[in-house]
């Protein structure tokens, strides 16, 4: 009796961690993203007629800019939480922090809720930040790249 109760036991939280994290996330297939704005996002940028940040993909390559995508879910129900996976590349041939490795990629998760603005960023913190070139913002879900904003870093009066 004791075996037995102790397989059902196993089997019960075998059966509980199997719940994914967010139990009505829908299909890949179903999510996509509506691109609102893209650009400076720490004040840096120009603004338009209106007082709002101007879109652009031109980033000045120094410590301080921050740019990123502002954007919502589309095929989700509002107020439904999504998991995305944040992926920054660098230009080539990447980033090489002190005493690290040469990287390609910085990724982080994020999670968007439905219904409601949200955001993807960079920010250049230090000095092996400031690479030249074209940068890339993208983001996932579930393995499927829901959305791709490419960026110019440039020093400053360089056209």
């Amino acid at each position: 009796m004791k075996m037995l109760l102790a397989l059902v036991f196993l089997f019960a939280c075998t059966a509980a961690g199997a719940q994914p994290a967010h139990p009505k996330e829908p299909p890949a297939a179903q999510v996509g993203v509506n691109i609102l704005w893209y650009g400076m996002v720490n004040g840096e940028g120009e603004r338009d007629p209106t007082g709002r940040p101007e879109k652009t993909d031109q980033v000045p390559a120094r410590k301080g800019a921050e740019f990123g995508v502002a954007f919502t879910l589309r095929g989700v129900p509002d107020g439904t939480k999504v998991k995305l996976r944040q992926v920054a590349r660098y230009p080539a041939p990447g980033r090489h922090p002190p005493g690290g490795k040469l990287q390609k990629t910085d990724e982080a998760d994020t999670e968007c809720e439905a219904g409601q603005t949200c955001f993807t960023s960079y920010a250049v913190e230090g000095a092996d930040e400031i690479i030249p070139g074209q940068w890339t913002l993208e983001l996932y879900y579930r393995g499927r790249k829901l959305m791709e904003q490419r960026f110019i870093m440039r020093y400053e009066g360089m056209v």
